[in-house]
């Protein structure tokens, strides 16, 4: 399945031309309320809320521009149900006090708390307004945060934050509903169903390419290299600059996620078409196979 084919890539997002055509756009943030009291009482009461937070960034590799949803694994299970013990970011609630029970909610109010409940996420964040889904609140925000790396001396003050296979994207989300065979709550799955053109960005009018999640497995002894260049190439079985990544999600022996930007392509049967395409897909019985002659449109995240 890949998004890009339900998406046309060559969508426009209309605005005047402009120096703005160069610049990223993300036209479902544009739209969102800022205002907490603009949702009606049969959107979501509005004295007591039960308030979440989606946190996205923005992040870009070589020419591809994407966003990327942080979901920490306490928000996976085998059931795919909430576990409601567990501290999750979906899962923050807000309640009047007693006192004031009578009288909505403000956005002073909300905006203090939703700070307090997120101030331990390094970068700088942006609050971009708030969606409801099932009767729940949702406040969207951005996170900006340059000094991402895995050898930061921040590491241990938040691993969570700084592990990438907590960053997930669309495909993650709804092609897969799983991270390394771990299952993402079917609430989650639900609010991004709904709700997916919040990975929609565009550049001079088009859509940008959506990226979908491949598999593979290589050798635990590659764990620092693929840390240090986000890179599979020369890490697998034949030794050559041939990279081999697999659709299977629930595979045991898959311990390398790859975040690949490439367009869907007919399935070959035969490796020598190769020489005249970047990616190829090979059709087995036991999925897809897409084999790459090298790394550049691909992010590599060890497990």
């Amino acid at each position: 399945m890949n998004y890009n084919k339900y998406h046309e890539p060559n969508i426009s997002y209309q605005v005047s031309d402009s120096i703005l055509n160069d610049i990223i756009r993300h036209p479902f943030i544009d739209t969102l309320s800022m205002d907490i009291n603009s949702f009606t009482d049969s959107d979501c009461p509005n004295n007591i809320v039960k308030h979440n937070v989606i946190l996205y960034r923005i992040q870009h590799h070589n020419t591809h521009h994407y966003v990327e949803f942080y979901l920490p694994s306490n928000n996976f299970n085998e059931s795919g149900e909430s576990d409601e013990s567990s501290e999750s970011l979906f899962s923050i609630e807000y309640h009047t006090t007693t006192e004031s029970a009578e009288k909505p909610i403000s956005n002073t109010s909300l905006i203090k708390y939703l700070k307090e409940h997120i101030q331990y996420i390094p970068g700088v964040k942006r609050f971009k307004g708030h969606i409801i889904h099932n009767r729940v609140v949702y406040s969207i925000v951005q996170v900006r945060d340059k000094n991402i790396d895995d050898n930061s001396n921040s590491l241990n003050r938040n691993q969570s934050y700084y592990n990438y296979n907590n960053w997930l994207t669309l495909w993650d989300i709804l092609a897969y509903k799983h991270v390394f065979r771990e299952k993402i709550d079917s609430n989650i799955v639900d609010l991004f169903i709904k709700h997916h053109t919040i990975a929609h960005l565009f550049l001079n009018k088009h859509l940008c390419l959506l990226p979908m999640t491949l598999y593979c497995n290589v050798s635990n002894k590659y764990e620092t290299f693929i840390k240090k260049h986000k890179s599979v190439q020369y890490c697998q079985r034949e030794n050559t600059p041939i990279i081999y990544l697999n659709s299977r999600y629930l595979c045991e022996l898959n311990n390398v996620r790859n975040v690949c930007f490439i367009q869907d392509a007919d399935i070959y049967t035969t490796i020598e078409k190769l020489q005249n395409q970047s990616c190829i897909i090979l059709n087995n019985e036991n999925g897809l196979d897409y084999l790459l002659k090298n790394d550049d449109d691909i992010i590599s995240y060890i497990k």
